[in-house]
């Protein structure tokens, strides 16, 4: 499910959200973890704010010469629920040889 998601807009719940019975323990809005990973593609909002001059600009700032929008989430914190996010760095996702892949 997670790792089938960079062509689609899919839902990620927190690791608690669910009972023992599969059941959600609180209304569904409330317990989502993420919304992920192709919005930048399928959502028109989105794509639009993705591609704004503004974010065009930060990328050439911190060096990308031909900036590819690759993945895209929002990401929620969520009240009473949800857990830390691991360090991890995000292009060891995304792995590219030679390693162009920054976030």
């Amino acid at each position: 499910y997670f790792l089938t998601s960079g062509d689609k807009i899919r839902c990620f719940f927190e690791k608690d959200a669910f009972d023992e019975h599969g059941a959600l323990r609180s209304q569904a809005h409330l317990c989502l973890n993420k919304l992920g990973h192709a919005m930048h593609d399928l959502d028109p909002v989105f794509s639009a704010f993705s591609r704004t001059p503004q974010m065009a600009s930060v990328a050439q700032q911190v060096g990308i010469v031909d900036p590819l929008l690759l993945q895209s989430m929002y990401i929620f914190k969520q009240p009473r629920i949800g857990g830390e996010v691991n360090s991890h760095t995000d292009h060891t996702f995304l792995w590219t040889e030679p390693q162009s892949v920054i976030g």
